[in-house]
């Protein structure tokens, strides 16, 4: 039997049928007390803490008469280990490796804590930067140019594969939001573009892409719309509207709400994103100038006008 217990790093040594026959000194002092009685010697890995990857790789290494290894990418915690840092106290990440040697299986297990933590904690800053530079910091939506670059490529893609499906943009503004700034406070209308947002993104398909555009200003793009037919994004404005009117804010026990106008329209992929922003743009407008509260939509060279919110009603 190896003599293991001058290794720098856990050694544990078992037999084909999985009972422990060894382990050295570095696995006893790092193991977590309350599992001392599932590794003494004689008990069976198979009724022990100890990871489905690690038991599958040890019957690999059995039936393919070949050493076997679990990097901790793929299970970061094998074993109940804890470092050699006391202060934190923490669980030991692992690198395991299986060795075969005549009757024996000896399963190494190196403290790879530090490396991994590094890798972790440089994948969460790319994370973070990464949502950083996509989404609205206040909202959570997308922001402005990370929509773009999603619409480029899902125009770029449809092309490629020579398909011309309609899509469509909701371009949507608060009405009147400069007051509430000015009568509640800027808290409080953060707090209402945090809501609208939240109303927005519960309101849409998963497919969709909601983002806000820029100040109270939100857009919303829907690939892929099946039906050139207007009804459907009549129902959708429709809705948008009805569900922003029914949020409710409070501020110092005063209670008021907020309404929306949205210009609308739906387009084929091969026609030019910029223009049919530019047309959703003056939708937008016309529903301002038309009294506010309001939707403009055009399909197919097709205006259409929604007031309210008949077309839920009359459903």
């Amino acid at each position: 039997m190896l003599n293991c217990d001058m290794l720098p790093f856990s050694a544990i040594c078992i037999d084909r049928y999985l009972d422990i026959k060894k382990t050295n000194q570095h696995f006893q002092k790092h193991l977590i007390k309350s599992y001392k009685k599932q590794f003494h010697i004689g008990s069976n890995l198979l009724v022990s803490d100890t990871a489905d990857i690690v038991i599958n790789r040890i019957a690999d290494a059995l039936n393919l008469g070949c050493d076997q290894s679990v990097h901790w990418l793929d299970n970061k915690f094998n074993f109940p280990l804890r470092t050699s840092n006391l202060i934190q106290n923490e669980k030991m990440i692992t690198n395991v490796n299986i060795v075969l040697q005549s009757d024996e299986i000896w399963i190494f297990i190196s403290d790879v804590t530090n490396e991994a933590k590094s890798v972790m904690d440089q994948k969460a800053i790319e994370e973070r930067l990464r949502k950083e530079t996509q989404t609205d910091a206040l909202t959570g939506l997308y922001n402005r140019k990370h929509i773009n670059k999603q619409i480029r490529y899902f125009h770029d893609l449809s092309l490629r594969d020579n398909r011309n499906p309609l899509y469509s943009i909701i371009l949507l503004d608060l009405d009147h939001f400069k007051q509430v700034n000015d009568t509640y406070g800027h808290a409080m209308g953060d707090e209402v573009l945090r809501k609208v947002a939240h109303t927005l993104r519960d309101s849409m398909r998963r497919t969709d892409i909601v983002a806000r555009f820029g100040g109270e200003e939100f857009l919303i793009f829907l690939p892929s719309y099946k039906d050139d037919q207007p009804s459907d994004l009549k129902q959708c404005c429709a809705r948008i509207q009805s569900s922003i009117s029914r949020l409710r804010f409070n501020a110092d026990g005063i209670e008021f709400g907020v309404s929306c106008s949205i210009g609308a329209v739906s387009e084929r992929i091969s026609s030019d994103f910029d223009s049919s922003y530019r047309l959703a743009d003056k939708l937008l407008y016309k529903a301002k100038n038309n009294g506010r509260a309001q939707s403009f939509i055009q399909v197919n060279d097709r205006l259409i006008n929604v007031v309210g919110f008949d077309v839920l009603c009359n459903s």
